[in-house]
């Protein structure tokens, strides 16, 4: 079937293909991670007559899907990079079978996934708690874990010790947990300050025993990366080595600004900090934001991320007015600055050098408020693919940068300015397989009522988080489908073969 002729069958009942492919995949991955989690999948009409309400489905279902949908071996978190249609349907890399089917755990038998129901969870019910707040939590248990077993490796076992040992408080809307134990000779404290919802849920689910999906991915890719980062390695040994008596103190705080810092998520030995890190979790983008309609805020904006200045003729015409008003202003603001960025990045040329350092400088103070010290950890959420990036934005990052020509993308509609790089040098060739997006801007009009407001973002592509990888992506081992485990009418074809020598194999 071709996909043209695909994307019109529409009489499927329960999970049908079409609705698999909704939101660039995004109920698919639902889907996924709750049969790679082992949990129970709610059926419909006649296959829930026939099996009962629920089933589970044989775990290498959830790689069968994702091979057949992505072409990979787990879900594309970052949506963006989901290939699909201009309304935002998934389309996969080869035509998909008549009728996708999963296997009942244990039997052997077939179950259309048009005999899925489509619950709350399905449809994409909002979850009772925030990613990165969670992917906090996760982090900070790890790494009190690793110090409780003297740099061995650890499990989740180890981590999900920590979470329930802890004694939790209220205070106001968060509410902050605190475990006291200790590390061979040196005393440790674990500190978890959260917001009353993702805490809450975070707590309960842990006491349970029943973790969603997404906590189960955030709680593996934490293990990997107390077991392999060489900072926390690092930080366990100096505690270690010491001979005297420590204080160590994991403070996970994801509420208050301590100091105007970017770190959630410090480790101090006797009140000395020895790693600051940034936590995020998920297909996470934003690292920085300036929020508001006002011409300060727009000239902030740009002048800290691209050392530019916005004419001051556009003070008189936002004139104290509110957010709808001043969006078209904006947009015109958007346009002069793309121009004059496009303008300053012809050739390569003393000008291009020195917008480099620029937006190296940019990059730096929102990613780490200009403090070299911090760098950020990036957890995948995905349970039957964790794994984790540590990204540093020191001088060295600022080194990969000068190996690429910077060319800038502007979209009108919503206003949107991005900073692309290509390869000039060798060494860059050999680490970057063709996702060029450095760094995006960009502004949205907000809200239902009558004003609104604007906000204003700053987020990182695919070449940032390469070129600012401490080391390349840390991942589970191979987690592909044995062509045992997938139907033969349900494989998709081998790629052809391709002379590109950048073609991604």
């Amino acid at each position: 079937m071709r996909w043209d002729e695909f994307r019109t069958t529409l009489n499927e009942s329960g999970l049908s293909k079409k609705y698999l492919q909704k939101h660039r995949g995004q109920y698919l991955d639902v889907l996924i991670n709750l049969i790679a989690t082992n949990k129970d999948v709610e059926l419909e009409g006649g296959a829930r007559d026939k099996h009962g309400k629920t089933v589970k489905f044989e775990k290498s279902d959830a790689k069968l899907l994702a091979n057949l949908f992505y072409g990979k071996n787990s879900p594309i978190e970052d949506k963006e990079d989901v290939n699909a249609d201009d309304n935002g349907y998934l389309i996969p890399p080869a035509p998909l079978p008549s009728s996708v089917k999963l296997t009942v755990q244990g039997t052997g038998e077939k179950i259309s996934t048009g005999d899925v129901l489509k619950t709350s969870e399905m449809k994409g019910s909002k979850k009772p708690f925030n990613t990165g707040d969670v992917g906090e939590a996760f982090l900070g248990a790890a790494a009190t874990a690793k110090f409780e077993k003297l740099g061995e490796d650890i499990t989740e076992d180890d981590v999900i010790s920590v979470l329930k040992r802890m004694t939790v408080t209220e205070e106001g809307k968060n509410k902050r947990g605190l475990l006291n134990s200790n590390a061979n000779n040196d005393s440790l404290e674990y500190v978890l300050v959260l917001n009353q919802t993702s805490f809450g849920a975070m707590d309960r689910s842990v006491q349970e025993g029943k973790l969603h999906p997404e906590m189960i991915g955030l709680c593996r890719s934490a293990v990997m990366w107390a077991n392999k980062s060489a900072a926390m390695a690092n930080a366990v040994q100096a505690a270690i080595d010491d001979p005297e008596a420590n204080a160590i103190v994991v403070n996970s705080d994801g509420v208050s600004d301590q100091k105007g810092t970017k770190a959630d998520l410090f480790l101090t030995i006797d009140e000395s900090t020895v790693n600051l890190l940034s936590a995020k979790a998920g297909d996470v983008k934003q690292f920085g934001q300036v929020p508001g309609n006002s011409y300060d805020k727009i000239e902030e904006f740009f002048r800290s991320m691209f050392g530019v200045n916005v004419n001051d003729s556009y003070i008189e015409q936002m004139n104290g007015s509110d957010a709808r008003h001043n969006y078209p202003i904006f947009k015109k603001i958007y346009a002069d600055v793309a121009e004059e960025l496009e303008n300053e990045l012809k050739g390569n040329t003393v000008q291009e050098v020195k917008f480099v350092q620029r937006l190296y400088n940019g990059i730096f103070k929102h990613a780490t408020l200009n403090d070299a010290k911090v760098s950020m950890v990036i957890l995948k959420a995905t349970p039957n693919a964790p794994g984790f990036k540590e990204l540093s934005f020191g001088p060295e990052l600022k080194t990969a940068m000068e190996q690429f020509d910077l060319q800038v993308s502007y979209q009108a509609d919503p206003p949107k300015i991005q900073i692309h790089g290509r390869p000039v040098g060798q060494d860059a060739l050999e680490e970057i397989t063709g996702k060029t997006l450095l760094v995006q801007l960009r502004t949205n009009l907000k809200g239902d009522s009558a004003k609104g407001y604007l906000r204003s973002v700053i987020e990182m592509g695919a070449l940032l988080k390469s070129i600012a990888a401490v080391e390349k992506d840390i991942k589970q081992g191979d987690m592909g489908p044995d062509d045992a485990t997938v139907p033969a009418d349900q494989k998709a074809p081998a790629p052809k073969p391709t002379n590109d020598p950048n073609a991604t194999i």
